[in-house]
């Protein structure tokens, strides 16, 4: 599969606690040219910088499960209250039926498995990114 794609008007928001796999998401980001891209380690923190910086201003979340005060669960729903159709990658070593259930039934887009490759992650996000940009040039013929 061809996993080429540009995001260079693009904002990215990640949601990763561990520095390492912080580390290699934004090496995948800034390959594919995101414009910006915002870390944080927990969703509190996370959700209080959409209220100054703008829900909308986010393409694409991707957020961790497992975080110390609010977890990517809290964080996914508190998030789709603000916008209920960005991509919300979900990361998780914690895959289990249950755990996929719930998220999908809060609206998360896609999940990731730890450990994931950066290739499997290049793939997806280009899934992702490539539905939402045919979504939104939908829409805007629409408009």
């Amino acid at each position: 599969m061809d996993v080429t794609i540009s995001a260079v008007f693009l904002n990215a928001l990640v949601l990763e606690d561990d520095g390492i796999t912080q580390e290699l998401l934004g090496h995948v980001l800034r390959d594919m040219n995101f414009a910006d891209i915002s870390f944080f380690g927990d969703g509190r923190p996370a959700l209080e910088h959409l209220k100054d910086i703008g829900s909308g201003y986010y393409d694409l979340v991707i957020c961790d499960w497992h975080m110390r005060e609010m977890n990517g669960l809290g964080f996914l729903q508190a998030f789709r209250k603000l916008e209920p159709q960005t991509p919300f990658l979900m990361l998780t070593g914690d895959a289990t039926r249950e755990n996929v259930v719930e998220a999908s039934k809060a609206g998360v887009t896609e999940f990731i498995a730890k450990p994931f490759s950066r290739k499997e992650l290049q793939e997806k996000l280009a899934r992702v990114l490539r539905e939402k940009l045919q979504r939104d040039y939908r829409q805007d013929i629409i408009d």
